[in-house]
């Protein structure tokens, strides 16, 4: 028995059904993914300032000790750059006397056992809010995909380039939920003290207004439409090819004398092509994400070839791939569970008696 991977088009499913089962599963699955993807952010930002938290145009956030924080906040940005360099990066327990180290990292297991040690468990999930509004966004994106790729594969397009052309351009569309959205997730996720998302959303607004809400759409865009490029054209691509082997590994784990079912190996086959798909994309697009996650935490009179050439002359090559390990460890698995769910979401919205 061969595995044989169907593909249920968007002609053939219960839209009703589509939109009441995907989101509350979908809901499930970015909880599961949220903490690495908010070491990632750490990782990226760190050194750098977030977005004004008192009117000025660059301050800290709470990765220095509090007393240094208010002095820091009047200073020009490489004033403080330098200031920062040369102040510890440690808390002080005034009770125990102890130093209790926050906000810098090592690298990815070192952010994990920090944020951990320091905040606890719940931390790292600090800014998951904003993600359970993105779902709407989630949504739009879906759906411009399935109906661009059902018409171009309509036209005789090849499946990869369908793929990927569907794939950019529901990233293109989708990015305009899922901008501030990100924005706001990213400011809560570097944010030490822990504020919430109205209080991230009023300074923002009063920062710069409704444009403000969009800082970093443009790097937003470079990063996203690649991945989503990517991810679906390699997704596509390698299933076929993961399929037999795949079914040789199930076959292996399966005690002798069973038969291992279509469904299992099924599945197996769309997480591994999944899991494939989002290490090469979240790899291949680091370099833009760092961009835009600083762009995104910095001042509004910040520019984005600034950003580039300060990382560019402070860390060189190497600092385009700061949180790149903690990212493929969010978009490996992310992508595992994505198109496993998405795909039994799909067939649990399959069109029964032909109505919809």
């Amino acid at each position: 028995m061969s595995t044989r991977l169907k593909h249920i088009d968007w002609d053939h499913i219960n839209k009703r059904k589509f939109y009441t089962i995907g989101p509350a599963l979908f809901l499930g699955v970015r909880a599961i993914t949220y903490p690495p993807a908010l070491i990632k952010t750490r990782l990226q930002a760190q050194e750098f300032r977030t977005t004004p938290l008192n009117g000025s145009n660059v301050v800290p956030p709470r990765a220095v000790p509090s007393a240094s924080a208010s002095s820091a906040a009047s200073l020009p940005a490489t004033s403080l750059k330098r200031k920062m360099q040369t102040t510890s990066t440690a808390d002080t327990n005034t009770a125990t006397g102890q130093h209790i180290r926050r906000g810098q990292y090592k690298n990815t297991m070192d952010a994990f056992r920090t944020i951990v040690r320091t905040d606890g468990p719940l931390a790292l999930w600090q800014g998951f809010l904003p993600k359970t509004i993105g779902i709407v966004g989630g949504n739009v994106y879906i759906s411009c995909y399935e109906v661009l790729r059902s018409q171009m594969l309509k036209r005789s397009n090849s499946t990869i380039l369908s793929d990927a052309i569907a794939g950019g351009i529901a990233s293109l569309i989708s990015q305009i939920i899922v901008v501030p959205i990100d924005l706001l997730s990213q400011r809560m996720a570097v944010d030490l003290d822990g504020r919430s998302m109205s209080w991230h959303f009023r300074t923002v607004w009063k920062e710069a207004g409704f444009y403000g809400l969009y800082r970093g759409y443009v790097p937003s865009i470079m990063t996203y439409a690649p991945v989503s490029s990517i991810w679906w054209s390699t997704y596509g691509f390698t299933k076929p090819y993961a399929a037999q082997p795949v079914e040789t590994m199930v076959r292996g784990c399966t005690p002798s004398g069973s038969e291992p079912s279509a469904w299992t190996m099924e599945r197996c086959t769309e997480s591994t092509c999944g899991a494939v798909a989002g290490a090469i994309a979240g790899l291949l697009t680091n370099p833009m994400d760092v961009i835009k996650v600083r762009r995104q935490l910095s001042g509004p009179s910040v520019k984005t070839m600034h950003i580039i050439s300060d990382l560019y002359q402070s860390e060189g090559a190497l600092g385009f791939s700061r949180g790149a390990m903690a990212r493929v460890l969010n978009m490996s698995p992310s992508g595992a569970l994505v198109v496993t769910v998405y795909e039994l979401i799909k067939r649990l919205s399959t069109v029964e008696d032909g109505h919809q």
